[in-house]
């Protein structure tokens, strides 16, 4: 081979090499995201995260189930008492109520 030759196969090598370099830019350039696009989704990601704040901080306010528990047992203990409290006052209403029909009618007879 001649230098002719060599110098015909580089330059049909080097033009091999642009054109795949060429080639492999615009597939990368038309897989990769525009700036448009990331900034969309950097938009889209911190709405997410100010969602996902928002609901943490309210889990964060539910009693858990000990909480729970300690209030069931509180107004089973207060059901108790108030059952209580009724039984007295009920005698003390009818007591109340007769003392109040007397004297209405004591009024009345007078």
């Amino acid at each position: 081979m001649t230098a002719m030759d060599w110098k015909l196969g580089l330059s049909v090598v080097v033009l091999a090499w642009n054109v795949a370099l060429t080639l492999w830019a615009r597939y990368v350039a038309a897989q990769s995201a525009t700036k448009d696009e990331i900034k969309q989704l950097k938009e889209e990601s911190n709405a997410l995260e100010v969602r996902l704040a928002r609901v943490e901080t309210r889990l964060e306010q539910v009693p858990g189930a000990e909480a729970v528990h300690k209030i069931e047992v509180a107004v089973s203990a207060l059901e108790g008492d108030l059952k209580k409290i009724s039984a007295t006052v009920e005698p003390i209403a009818r007591s109340t109520r007769r003392i109040e029909d007397y004297l209405l009618n004591e009024r009345r007879g007078k």
